[in-house]
């Protein structure tokens, strides 16, 4: 958590006086303490947090993070989630359990193939302290919530494998607006707004807002091959389109004043898209390959 170590001595200097701003820098300097010996007593630890619905996936994502190469004097952990309310009641949960100071929520569904990941994302962290946030895709210009435009990512999807490539992020780290949720690893704890995005969208684009609002710097990685891969199937949009407005009411100052690209919420389809979805995954788990390829 980024703070002014003398944020509460300006305060008490301009209010001091006031029975009011008595009582708020009162508060201040006991939040300023607890979170500032949080800071400082943080493990030398990687904690990976998933929230996990199948078995097969998760123990396949595990797999990978045990063949990480662990830098020396770091120790790795694995924090699960099941029956999560939503993505930002769980990670909350998580973050507040561990006290690592290198927390990496990924989806049960990405492994990571990059065995010196770890070392990789610490070089990044330690390049500059301001970085809060390193994720595998990103994008610049959020008038396009849905477009990423920088990151490289191998994707496995029902029918089709490819990579998904912009070749400024192969030369260099760039900075972006906001990253996919599917890996989101951090330096710093910043509360998940769980008061706001109750279901499981819109949360890492909320996450790399807050971070921002805190003055870190939200990143992806320069990868010369992709350091993860993403078996993603079938994508539910049920509450999508309410998050995403909750997100613009809530973050207009990293918007870009066209908004013309909000589309309206069809109902229909997204019926249709879940009954797609449901068909897709009981035939995957039967093992019924014709009935797989007759709904891709």
């Amino acid at each position: 958590m980024k703070i002014d170590k003398d944020f509460d001595k300006v305060l008490e200097s301009h209010y001091g006086d006031k029975p009011y701003w008595n009582d708020f820098c009162d508060s201040y300097k006991k939040w300023h303490e607890r979170i500032f010996n949080k800071n400082k007593q943080r493990k030398s630890e990687f904690a990976f947090i998933i929230c996990e619905n199948n078995d097969q996936y998760f123990d396949e994502c595990v797999y990978y993070i045990n063949r990480l190469n662990v830098p020396e004097g770091y120790d790795i952990d694995v924090i699960s989630i099941k029956e999560a309310d939503s993505m930002c009641s769980a990670y909350n949960a998580a973050m507040n359990s561990s006290n690592a100071r290198y927390k990496i929520y990924l989806h049960q569904d990405v492994f990571i193939r990059n065995q010196n990941f770890l070392y990789d994302i610490l070089a990044v962290f330690q390049s500059d302290p301001q970085i809060g946030i390193i994720g595998m895709v990103g994008g610049k210009n959020m008038s396009i919530l849905t477009d990423w435009h920088f990151g490289l990512l191998d994707v496995r999807e029902p029918g089709i494998s490819f990579y998904l490539v912009h070749r400024e992020s192969n030369k260099k780290n760039v900075e972006v607006d906001a990253v996919d949720g599917l890996l989101i690893a951090t330096q710093y704890d910043i509360p998940w707004r769980e008061d706001l995005f109750t279901h499981f969208d819109m949360y890492d684009i909320s996450q790399s807002f807050e971070m921002r609002r805190a003055g870190y710097k939200v990143v992806v990685p320069a990868q010369k091959e992709p350091w993860v891969i993403h078996n993603s199937g079938y994508a539910k949009y049920k509450y999508y389109a309410a998050e995403r407005e909750k997100c613009i009411n809530e973050y207009p100052e990293f918007f870009a004043s066209d908004k013309g690209w909000f589309e309206k919420y069809d109902e229909e389809q997204n019926n249709l898209n879940n009954i797609l979805h449901d068909q897709a995954k009981l035939s995957f788990t039967l093992r019924q390959w014709d009935k797989v390829r007759d709904i891709i």
